[in-house]
């Protein structure tokens, strides 16, 4: 396997596992953009988050830990559906590899405080041990922002699960993952 490939018929994702890298020269992106045919996020634990609308537009933005709990998502995006006039049920959706909640230990009052704002299916807890589940937690901002769950997917591949063939900083990598998206 040289990649995880999604596609969708709006748009593709292609993340290059370890040891292989795009020959496409693509700046990566951190924050919301969109207005370009093909977008570069590097991720080791983030979310490579991509979207599309009715196949015309493309967007993406790399989303961690601290821009989850500040629910950028749902803010910026909801800016973005707001300013454009989109329908919510047109936009497809794809939250790529990132590090799982099985990696994502956090405070009881932490999930407390999450539970209040709707994301309980995001809070974990096992043997009395609190964890986050961050792709959930922003697939939950995305059903906020009307985005039906049919147009919503979750990479099945985590960066600490699936470490033998994805970078992770929780594990020790200083090397990315690239992640592509074109329409």
């Amino acid at each position: 396997m040289d990649s995880i490939d999604f596609k969708h018929k709006q748009f593709k994702v292609t993340t290059y596992i370890k040891g292989n890298k795009p020959e496409l020269e693509l700046e990566p992106i951190e924050n919301l953009t969109t207005g370009k045919k093909a977008l570069r996020i590097d991720s080791q634990d983030e979310i490579p988050f991509f979207f599309s609308y009715k196949g015309e537009v493309l967007g993406g933005m790399r989303i961690n830990f601290n821009s989850s709990l500040n629910e950028n998502l749902l803010k910026e995006l909801g800016a973005l559906i707001e300013k454009n006039g989109w329908n919510p049920n047109e936009l497809v959706c794809y939250l790529g590899p990132s590090l799982t909640f099985a990696f994502l230990k956090v405070e009881r009052s932490l999930q407390e405080e999450l539970i209040g704002k709707g994301y309980r299916m995001a809070c974990k807890r096992t043997s009395g041990v609190d964890y986050l589940d961050l792709p959930v937690m922003n697939m939950l901002m995305l059903r906020k922002l009307g985005v039906p769950m049919k147009n919503i997917y979750i990479s099945e591949f985590g960066t600490g699960d699936d470490h033998e063939i994805l970078y992770s900083r929780a594990l020790g990598d200083k090397e990315y993952n690239v992640n592509i998206a074109t329409l």
